[in-house]
Order: C-alpha cells, then structure tokens, then sequence
C-alpha cells in the first residue's frame, strides 16, 4: 500500500511541476520552420544531456567528433544526469522559465519516458525534418527496422519525438558450458531442441515447449550434481519486455477497445499460469528475493536485450583463471510462444527539446547518430555492440558494421532474427501518457503476487491490479 501511495505521488507532482510550468513557458513551436541546411560555419553550443553512464557520454562524444567535421564552430556539451529520465526532465523544464538554458537541447530518453513527456510541451515533433529530408532524398525511415522505430512516436504511431540510437531486442543469453555438461552424452536426435551446427545450444527460433523441456533436463542436471538450491534462468519475468510478449502470444489483453481492464480472462491466466510454471518448477528464482546469477556463471540462462559484449565482459570477471569466455557464452532468440509468438523489443534514445534554439543543429547531430558512421561509432566509442538501428547493418559478419567485431563466434544474429515477430507495449498508449509507467507498475505487481507470493490467488492478484489501475484512471 505504501508503495502505491508513492506512486500516486509521482504521478501528482509530475502533473503539477508541468501544469506550474505551462503556465509561464512559451508553447512549443509546433509550426516551425526545418532548414536542413544550417549555416555550416555559424558558431554556437549544443547541450545533449546524457545518463552519467560513461559508455553512454563517450557515444555521444564520438558522435560530436563527427558533427563537428561539418559544423566545426558548434561546440558540443554534456549535461550528465542521474535518477528516472521523466522527473529529471520536469525540474529542468520547470526551472526553464526562471533560467532559460536549463532545459538542454537534446537529451536521452526511452521509448516509456517519452510517453510520459509526450503531451508536456517538452518534446520536439520532428516530423518537419524527416519531410523535408525525405523530399530531397538526403533520409528515408525505411532505412529503419519499423518496429523500432514507431517506439520514438507519439502513441507509438504518431509524429517522431524521439530518434532511436539502437534496436534493442530481447534474446535469451546462454552459458555454453552448463548446457554442453549437461547435454554431452546425448545425440543431436534426442536433444530437447535443435541445435546451431556444431554445439548444443538451441537455434534461433527455438519454441517455448522446447524451452521447457530444456529447462526439464537442466533441473534433473543441477538436482543430480549438488546444485539443488540453483535456480536455472535469470528470466526478468516483471519486465515488460520479457512478460508483455508472453501475454500478448497467448492472446491477452490489458485493456480492451473501450480502455477497460481485460487482463481478467482465460487468455490472461494461461499467460500467467505460464510464468507461474517457471517458478513451481524451480526454473527461476523468487522474484523478489534472489537471482539465478547468470552473468556471475552459475545460471544457464537469462532473458534480457543488454548487448552481448556487456554480458561477455561481466562473465569474463567470475569465470575460473585460464578459462576460456568463448566456451562459456552464445545467445540464442527468446523462445516462440504458440501459434501467435512475440518477442520483446524497446529503445532508448534522444529527443529534441521543443523551444531550443538550435532545432536545426539538433536534427544534424542525430541524422548523423543515425547514419552508418554514426551507429558504428556507437560500438567503438561506448565500448558496446549493441544491435544497429539500421536495417543495412543487419548482419554482424559484414566487416564493415563494427558491432559484429570481435564477437565472430558468437551467434549475435539472434539480435535481429524475427523482425516480425518483435512487439511493443503498447497497453500503456491507451490512457493519458503520464499513467504509462504506472500501469506497468500494477502489471509488475500481479506477476509478483500471483507468481511469487502464496498469499495470493489468481483473483486476488487480478482483482488488486483492476483496483490499482482504476484508482490510477480515476485521478
């Protein structure tokens, strides 16, 4: 209950520190004028605020290494933060009214916070850019995985507020080791999956049924050899991205056409029931109490879209002196669900602030973010390689995309295996954009209570998330 009412609270003052800050701040210029053509020798300053993350600022920085071979005299600065993105964001718009320059022109975001920030005078729609670009043939959004990029759009199907720096999809991260102990004296034929030629590891494409049945055999595997208080997956199961493709491949919906509550519905409870399967059987650990520790080594998997190099290099740090990381970590896709399978996919990104006055500068430096150059830079100067934006980078064995460098043996196309499969969660475009976070909220709490708490029925749980929900709706 005490977190709920915290919630409530967030919400109330986010509401009240735009509301202060409408009332005096100019509108955003929604009518303005895109020159794709700035003065290239003008001089001025760019501020694009970035997490305190140091992968991140040394991305950007690389990115202004680039901008500035075309606008030398535009300096680029970084204006680090740290906390939630949509809080942060409001202070700084709020305070903008008092001390212009506050606000930076460009700063990070997520596809969530941009929901969030989307109806709050602060995110520049730049729609004006990508029509006059496109007119003379210098962009084209179909250069982009389309799934990804709608997540930068108002709804999720409206005017660009966001320009996606990655494509970030969940796969499922996989300790060779555990799986080539425990399958090595059963033939190709009789393993639980497919494999990719020459391991035991599962294929891309890989179902559900075969994920269980895998998991079946590792529980045998770990309760024979001294490991029975070892969980098997770090599956992230409160996660949208990982339980809003379960729900949507069984069919359930949040919310029906009219807005109301639909989760309550045979649909709904099989999904559930299918998360639910993964804890009685010991597959996954408490929820809110331990991990399976898959980048520690002791997990034989996990479901998450961070980029391969991260968790290489985290395995790296607790595997045994001498021992090789190449015998230890592949990826492989999320496993298919049924007839109607998803795969979880989001962003982060950056948006453009709506007053700035460097609107043109601003869409220069992330067209360039966005070309080949600027998403190979992504990888060299963060340090990490995550999926490019770009449909042309697609395939990690081209030399010429850097993102597949360094990681040859590694299966890293399951990043961008199954376009079509990829899904958003769209449930949180239905009501006003300041309730999206909350409402994944009261999600995470049913998964919690139904998933991981005995106190808790199935109508319980659902019965407490409707509430929530409808007290959420109601303010």
């Amino acid at each position: 209950m005490k977190h709920f009412s915290k919630l409530c609270m967030l919400v109330l003052s986010l509401v009240c520190i735009f509301a202060t800050a409408a009332c005096t701040m100019k509108p955003p210029e929604t009518d303005y004028k895109a020159d794709i053509h700035p003065d290239k020798q003008a001089s001025g300053k760019l501020v694009i605020s970035t997490p305190v993350s140091e992968e991140e600022q040394n991305m950007i920085l690389g990115i202004a290494e680039l901008f500035n071979e075309e606008y030398p005299n535009i300096k680029v600065e970084l204006k680090p933060f740290s906390g939630e993105v949509a809080p942060t964001i409001a202070n700084w718009f709020n305070a903008e009214k008092v001390k212009p320059g506050t606000m930076p022109d460009i700063f990070w975001t997520t596809s969530f916070d941009m929901l969030v920030l989307s109806d709050k005078r602060v995110l520049l729609d730049m729609d004006a850019y990508i029509d006059a670009e496109t007119a003379q043939g210098t962009f084209d959004v179909n250069d982009y995985y389309a799934e990804f990029w709608r997540l930068g759009q108002k709804d999720f199907d409206g005017g660009q507020l966001m320009i996606p720096r990655t494509a970030d999809k969940v796969v499922t991260h996989v300790n060779k080791q555990i799986f080539e102990d425990c399958f090595k004296n059963v033939p190709e034929s009789e393993l639980p999956f497919t494999p990719q030629p020459g391991t035991k590891i599962p294929e891309n494409g890989w179902t559900w049924e075969e994920f269980k049945n895998t998991c079946r055999a590792l529980r045998a595997h770990f309760d024979a050899t001294g490991r029975k208080d070892q969980y098997l997956i770090n599956a992230y199961l409160t996660w949208e991205a990982v339980y809003n493709p379960i729900l949507e491949a069984f069919g359930a919906k949040v919310f029906n056409e009219n807005g109301d509550f639909a989760l309550d519905s045979p649909e709904g409870k099989a999904a559930l029931d299918c998360m639910k399967e993964m804890q009685d059987e010991r597959w996954i650990a408490p929820l809110n109490t331990a991990s399976a520790d898959f980048v520690g080594g002791k997990a034989a998997m996990m479901f998450h879209s961070q980029a391969a190099s991260i968790i290489y290099k985290g395995m790296q740090n607790s595997l045994p002196e001498g021992a090789d990381i190449d015998d230890y970590y592949d990826v492989t896709t999320f496993p298919l669900i049924g007839k109607n399978p998803k795969i979880g996919g989001g962003i982060s990104g950056y948006s453009i602030f709506a007053n700035s006055k460097n609107k043109d500068y601003a869409w220069q430096f992330l067209k360039i973010l966005l070309s080949k150059e600027g998403q190979n830079l992504i990888t060299e100067k963060g340090n990490s390689n995550y999926a490019p934006i770009r449909i042309d980078m697609k395939d990690p064995k081209d030399s010429n995309n850097l993102w597949g460098k360094g990681f040859e043996n590694i299966n890293l196309e399951a990043y961008t295996w199954g376009d079509q499969y990829t899904c958003a969660t769209e449930f949180v475009a239905v009501h006003k954009p300041e309730y999206a976070k909350d409402l994944m909220n009261c999600l995470k709490g049913l998964i919690l209570n139904y998933v991981d708490n005995p106190n808790y029925t199935y109508q319980t749980a659902m019965d407490k998330c409707a509430n929530q929900i409808k007290a959420y709706l109601s303010m």
